[in-house]
């Protein structure tokens, strides 16, 4: 009966006559929303093993599709193709194979979730069912993000739940808020209100409180488009039960937080919302750092750029702070131009332009109907989701494109069975099957040799921590044969065959193909010149200009996350008699890394352990100038950017009693143990030079 009535409501279109489905065709968006599911609780789909399921999964549901004909034309499919053909041809150019063979899988599997879901979801009660299931996997996440948070008894936390990171949590939740807010907007009954307002709660709570500021700004530029959006008659009553919501969110936040060092009055809320505009703000000043890098390396390979997935290791030389550190530009459209160039901006630029057109078409023939609710949902869902992703790049946690690809896909399948057409029945077109069935097998094989390897590198892992050398490199040789793209198994394996006495000729050539492999890397350049250095070290000088060839080549490519190639370059330079040019390095490295290293607690962790040994570097060249002050000078430098740090406590000590200065050297070692009075090496040191004739610091 209720469909007589809605057939009643729309207007009298010519309907495509549907295929008919076998049943069990009906399980393959149950499928497709399982392997959501896994992806979003693992590590919003960034743990290797789900993303390979799933993954494997998709392709598999293609697989199926294509051999039982259930294939059908549905609109955005083509624009997906271009994208995946865009970056195939970027992969040829790539700086990095492996990773742009990576990426291009990637690709390829959310081409395959929308297929098999634009064809399998064959009714408008399927649609929603999955809609629904989209929302509720949402729910069960932030459910997750709850009990973390209770875990934690950090009320000032951010939320992050599966994603530990905040910002991709809260990219997730802008796919599926949006659905809740329509449905709210546009539920007849108040039972229904009710039920979608408690689980816009539900999503909110968690969505506020991952204090991201780019999330929050985004969904305040969705709601006005709701507002537009929703039917006039309802306008009014639409904005009442919006800010009923909004306030019932922001109450619920405020409870959960009750105690916490952070405010999160609404006032507190809009506060730090806005200041993402403001220029001196370190985010918004990293942001804008990432975005010029992006544009650099867009002007040096504007046609193909360096490869998809290649960012992360181009970036380094287009870095101008070393605080700005990225592994990516933190702009999908930044990103997509720096690492497929023209190409790949017109082949987005086409999905945007036909998902536009996708919602516009979908929005007017569903205006009049029940389903308008969940249309406008998801069009908003994809909407933010692209807006945020100009502001963040959270494409790396795979949960994110996958779930959007599936909101699109529910928006092709209504528009396939909703649309008007000259014909009565889709006429079917099998000239595509088999192209599509060679693309779908070549992706499965690349993606369970990808996992094989994986297990192989994971036993190699295990293995050179237990230091069975000789397993790792068998482990590693294997893996080498299951992906002969992959440039870090090279460079392992060199290391493995160093430790067991292979020649070191071999461990060079490894090293090179690593950096061949990865041509935008310094980590392979300078793991080269110390293994050359260790040769130098056994009577050949001759290698001292290679040294130096390969260290100012991976110093133009890394100015900032290498500073021992800065040691040893310096080192060489003083070996080969070129005493100015070490100094000159020395004193650029110091002025590169300044006191931004100690002051970020990640960049203190990651750099300053090879900063501070570069700073001892100078002080023992100066020393063995005899240029003693100087030396002094450098030491109080290091103590003066962390006083906690023993090693320069004990060469200041050292430096003191050469200049005959032995109660200066106590008092030094002294003050050490005020700072540091948990270092045994101090205490040694210190009971050594007092003669132990007072107690006050053990006291």
């Amino acid at each position: 009966m209720m469909q007589g009535v809605e057939s009643g409501l729309r207007p009298p279109t010519m309907r495509v006559a549907m295929p008919t489905q076998p049943v069990w065709a009906s399980l393959l968006p149950v499928l497709i929303a399982l392997a959501l599911l896994k992806l979003a609780i693992s590590e919003g789909g960034r743990d290797p093993q789900a993303l390979t399921l799933s993954l494997t999964a998709f392709l598999v549901l293609t697989a199926i599709l294509v051999l039982a004909r259930l294939g059908q034309q549905v609109a955005g499919f083509l624009p997906l193709l271009l994208v995946v053909l865009a970056a195939g041809v970027s992969s040829l150019t790539s700086v990095r194979p492996d990773s742009s063979l990576r990426e291009l899988l990637l690709w390829v599997g959310y081409v395959s979730l929308f297929a098999v879901t634009a064809s399998t979801l064959n009714t408008w009660i399927a649609a929603r069912r999955f809609v629904d299931a989209l929302v509720l996997i949402a729910g069960w996440v932030c459910l997750i993000a709850l009990y973390l948070f209770w875990g934690a008894n950090d009320p000032g936390m951010r939320w992050y739940a599966t994603f530990y990171w905040p910002n991709p949590f809260a990219a997730f939740l802008l796919l599926v808020i949006p659905v809740e807010l329509s449905r709210v907007v546009h539920a007849a009954k108040w039972h229904d209100v009710l039920a979608h307002s408690a689980m816009l709660i539900l999503l909110g709570v968690p969505f506020v409180l991952t204090y991201s500021r780019g999330a929050w700004l985004t969904l305040a530029a969705t709601v006005p488009v709701l507002a537009l959006l929703a039917r006039t008659k309802a306008r009014s009553l639409a904005l009442a039960r919006l800010l009923i919501v909004g306030v019932g969110v922001l109450a619920a936040a405020i409870f959960m937080t009750k105690g916490a060092a952070l405010d999160t009055s609404p006032q507190a809320v809009l506060g730090r919302a806005l200041s993402v505009a403001n220029a001196s703000d370190n985010s918004a000043q990293g942001r804008l750092n990432f975005w010029r890098s992006g544009l650099a390396i867009f002007w040096d390979h504007p046609l193909l750029g360096t490869g998809p997935g290649t960012y992360a290791y181009v970036h380094a030389k287009y870095q101008q702070d070393v605080r700005h550190y990225a592994r990516d530009a933190h702009s999908l459209y930044v990103q997509t131009a720096a690492e497929m160039g023209v190409v790949g901006l017109v082949a987005v630029g086409g999905l945007l332009g036909s998902l536009l057109a996708l919602c516009i078409r979908t929005l007017r023939r569903s205006r009049d109907t029940p389903e308008y609710s969940v249309i406008v949902g998801a069009c908003l869902g994809l909407w933010a989701f692209l807006l945020h992703s100009a502001l963040d790049m959270n494409w790396s946690f795979h949960a994110n494109p996958a779930t959007a690809v599936a909101l699109m896909a529910v928006l092709a399948a209504y528009d396939r069975f909703e649309g008007t057409r000259d014909t009565v029945r889709l006429r079917r077109q099998r000239w595509w099957q088999w192209p599509v069935m060679v693309v779908v097998i070549a992706a499965m094989a690349a993606a369970l040799l990808l996992w094989a390897e994986r297990r192989q590198l994971s036993v190699a892992n295990r293995s050179m921590r237990a230091h069975r050398w000789a397993e790792a490199v068998v482990s590693l040789r294997r893996a080498t044969r299951l992906n002969p793209l992959n440039p870090k198994t090279y460079s392992a394996l060199a290391v493995a065959q160093e430790r067991i006495g292979v020649n070191r000729q071999e461990a060079r050539r490894l090293i090179r193909r690593s950096a061949a492999l990865d041509s935008m890397n310094a980590s392979y350049l300078v793991q080269l010149a110390e293994l050359v250095s260790r040769d130098t070290m056994m009577g050949h000088p001759s290698a001292n200009l290679q040294i130096i060839e390969l260290l100012r080549d991976a110093l133009v490519l890394d100015p900032y996350h290498y500073p021992n190639a800065y040691a040893l370059l310096a080192q060489t330079y003083a070996d080969i008699g070129q005493e100015h040019r070490a100094e000159g390095l020395f004193r650029q490295a110091r002025e590169r890394y300044g006191r931004a290293v100690v002051e970020d607690g990640i960049l203190k962790m990651m750099l300053w352990p090879g900063v501070a040994q570069l700073y001892l570097e100078e002080a023992w060249f100066l020393l063995s100038r005899h240029r003693l002050t100087e030396a002094e000078a450098v030491y109080r430098e290091v103590l003066d950017l962390d006083p906690t740090y023993v090693p320069a406590y004990m060469g200041g000590a050292d430096l003191l009693l050469r200049q005959h200065r032995r109660t200066d050297a106590v008092n030094l070692l002294g003050r050490g143990l005020q700072t540091v009075p948990t270092s045994e090496s101090l205490w040694q040191r210190w009971r050594k030079l007092s003669g132990g004739r007072s107690t006050i610091w053990e006291q």
